[in-house]
């Protein structure tokens, strides 16, 4: 089961750093997206296999964002990377194809969201025509899932609807037509009363 908690924060450092957000120490940065990377992955109760792909696709993600932040402001996230310390230097491409296919799998729809939203952070990836053919047509997938549901818990909760019998209707009526005739005939009183009341006032001055 993918933490949104964990996830969100993932995706709450990426904003703030894309905004040129202030970073005080590169190390403690790294230390805190190590340990959420492992906490998230971890909280996922998934195979080894999804939370490599997934801890890979974070790292992959971060890097990119926070290099190219730090690089205007001339300073260099060089030794902090997240795919050297889970990976080391010997592999050139961390995130690959059969890493996106194990993540876009129509079969785990929460995890293909969950890589879906941190995929589409990094343009280098999401821009990659091998890793497109791979999860733009699971998520016009999932988009037509969520639609049909959407639209079936729609018509359902239409159906739910009370119905209202023509008896009930015209028992409405009964009640409110003698209730609104009495409330008339009481008010047409009180005129009559206040304009003989006024008469006789009158009439005695």
């Amino acid at each position: 089961m993918v933490n949104n908690k964990h996830l969100n924060e993932i995706i709450a450092i990426h904003s703030l750093i894309s905004m040129s957000g202030i970073v005080p120490s590169l190390l403690n940065l790294q230390e805190k997206l190590i340990d959420i990377t492992e906490d998230f992955c971890q909280s996922t109760g998934y195979d080894v296999k999804i939370t490599d792909a997934i801890r890979r696709l974070i790292s992959v993600v971060m890097d990119t964002e926070i290099r190219n932040s730090l690089a205007c402001g001339n300073l260099k996230w060089n030794g902090y990377e997240l795919t050297h310390f889970f990976y080391g230097h010997n592999e050139d491409k961390i995130f690959r194809t059969e890493h996106a296919g194990i993540l876009f799998n129509k079969n785990k729809p929460e995890v293909a969201f969950c890589a879906l939203r941190l995929i589409t952070l990094c343009p280098t990836l999401s821009a990659s025509k091998e890793l497109q053919k791979i999860y733009i047509p699971l998520t016009e997938e999932l988009n037509k899932k969520t639609h049909s549901l959407a639209t079936h818990t729609q018509i359902k909760s239409i159906d739910q609807e009370p119905n209202i019998s023509y008896e009930e209707i015209i028992e409405k009526y009964t009640f409110w037509t003698p209730f609104l005739a009495q409330l008339s005939v009481c008010a047409l009183i009180l005129i009559v009363l206040w304009a003989c009341c006024r008469t006789f006032l009158q009439g005695g001055l």
